[in-house]
């Protein structure tokens, strides 16, 4: 019977939709149509200033471009920043070395000129794919991050194959490398493929997130997961363990924890303060609004802000955004 009822409401919500015009088969998207390849996690745009976003500017376009040289500031410990911002993007991976010399950095390449441009098209296109799925053009906030959350969820297996020992002195705790590209060509990763391939999604849709790391003592490896900003607060969360067993559906099981629950999945976490800079160096996540998605295995978008949510009794519920309610 509740399964009924769920269903007339989903259609009630599809005709309204076409009452006021819109087409429930043909939704208005709100595309994102291009990557802005200069996004960079809020505590490193924070420290930069007109001017040093200009040059950091004129570093990521002289990589995508595939230059040889490009002119740095003066103030070396600007040049460090700009660096340190470039690489952590996910396209960096495409750089094998670089030198200083009076204030020019050249590049060398670990890919052909037409291979490279290639490479970027293709993540882009991926990147594209996961920050559109679902959109609609009166999206608010909360609905482009759950969209997009359940989105990476569903898109990569988790890379049982992999046997590394993951531990927090490992480069890939600090700079994507080629992971994000390696994951979007296998479709399989671990917690860091999907971190990075969350909080670059989640910048470019304008939310602020942080790509965060510690240590899980239940399995005496390193974990990565993410830190998003919703309504002024920050949240934690962790989409590699919300996929689920199959890759058709997504929980949110772990979606916006604070720090002490956190701290239960016997995770201990860096100092943020340690490794991002100021204003951002003392986020805490203690808003425990999200707790009413600690029994949701399951979610899918239905329209106009709503989600369909299945427990792990197996009850269904709808989940509205806008009101924030769970019935």
């Amino acid at each position: 019977m509740k399964r009924f009822i769920i269903l007339i409401l989903a259609a009630a919500l599809l005709f309204s939709s076409c009452a006021s015009g819109k087409k429930a088969s043909q939704p208005d998207y709100k595309k994102i149509d291009k990557i802005n390849h200069y996004a960079v996690e809020p505590d490193k745009a924070a420290a930069m200033d007109e001017n040093d976003q200009k040059y950091f500017h004129k570093l990521v376009d002289a990589m995508l471009d595939y230059k040889d040289s490009v002119k740095l500031n003066s103030n070396n410990n600007k040049n460090n920043l700009y660096l340190n911002a470039l690489k952590q993007s996910p396209y960096y991976f495409l750089v094998k070395d670089y030198t200083i010399s009076d204030r020019y950095l050249k590049f060398t390449y670990n890919y052909t000129k037409e291979e490279h441009k290639d490479i970027i098209k293709y993540m882009d296109e991926q990147f594209l794919d996961i920050i559109n799925c679902d959109a609609e053009m009166d999206d608010n906030s909360l609905d482009t991050i759950l969209k997009i959350y359940g989105c990476v969820a569903k898109s990569f297996e988790y890379d049982h194959d992999r046997t590394e020992d993951f531990q927090l002195d490992m480069p890939i705790f600090t700079y994507p490398s080629d992971e994000v590209y390696n994951t979007f060509q296998s479709k399989k990763g671990v917690c860091f493929s999907f971190a990075y391939i969350l909080n670059y999604s989640l910048l470019q849709a304008g939310i602020e997130s942080f790509c965060i790391h510690g240590n899980c003592h239940a399995h005496n490896q390193a974990h990565m997961w993410n830190i998003f900003k919703y309504d002024g607060e920050y949240f934690n969360c962790d989409v590699v363990w919300d996929r689920g067993e199959e890759k058709e559906y997504a929980k949110l099981y772990h979606f916006g924890k604070t720090d002490a629950e956190r701290t239960s999945d016997t995770l201990t976490s860096i100092n943020f303060a340690a490794t991002h800079y100021p204003p951002y160096a003392y986020i805490k996540c203690t808003d425990k609004r999200f707790s009413i998605f600690r029994g949701i295995k399951k979610f899918s978008y239905i329209s106009n802000h709503k989600f369909l949510l299945e427990d792990f009794e197996n009850n269904e519920k709808i989940f509205d955004t806008e009101a924030f309610t769970l019935e």
